[in-house]
Order: C-alpha cells, then sequence, then structure tokens
C-alpha cells in the first residue's frame, strides 16, 4: 500500500534559501533510496513562507528506514535549527 509522508515548516527571518536546499537535498537523497516512488520539495504559492516536502513511498517501512538513515538525521537535524517551532511531519496511507 503506498505511503504518503508530508512535512511542513515555516523557515526562520534569513533562512529561507538555506532551508530550500536542505529540503531539496533530502528530496534527492530519497529518490535514490529503495522504494521511493517520487519525492518533492515546495514552497507555498501564497506569502504563508510555508516550505514542505511530499514523499511516495511503496510502504511505511521504506519510508520509515529512509528517514532513519545517518544522511537523512544529520539533514534534518540541520534544519531544525533554521525552522520555526511548530512544524508537522505526518504520514498518509491510500484509503
Amino acid at each position: 500500500m503506498a505511503y504518503v509522508a508530508i512535512s511542513m515548516m515555516v523557515p526562520i527571518s534569513g533562512q529561507e534559501a538555506e532551508v530550500e536546499k536542505i529540503n531539496k537535498e533530502l528530496m534527492d537523497y530519497a529518490k535514490s533510496l529503495e522504494g521511493c516512488l517520487s519525492a518533492h520539495a515546495l514552497k507555498a504559492s501564497d506569502s504563508s513562507g510555508y516550505v514542505c516536502r511530499v514523499s511516495e513511498w511503496e510502504s511505511a517501512d521504506h519510508a520509515n528506514k529512509g528517514v532513519t538513515t545517518m544522511h537523512a538525521m544529520a539533514l534534518r537535524s540541520e534544519l531544525h535549527l533554521k525552522i520555526q517551532p511548530g512544524h508537522m511531519d505526518k504520514g498518509f496511507v491510500e484509503m
């Protein structure tokens, strides 16, 4: 069953370019992993400042293996220092 992971965040002022760069790197890395069907780094089309990552995986197990690699955890740790509190990470399965 397909699994979709969505992460939404707002960069700290002045960190927008770095947050976009890290999110793109995370999604490029995800695309190289087994079970990743697609991965996108996106930004809001309005002035809210939100950026997000959306990735589709063959299963939740594939997604969980991807986010727990040392490389992904290091990038995510770096990212957390550059975003405002209250970001959202959610996983979804098909109905």
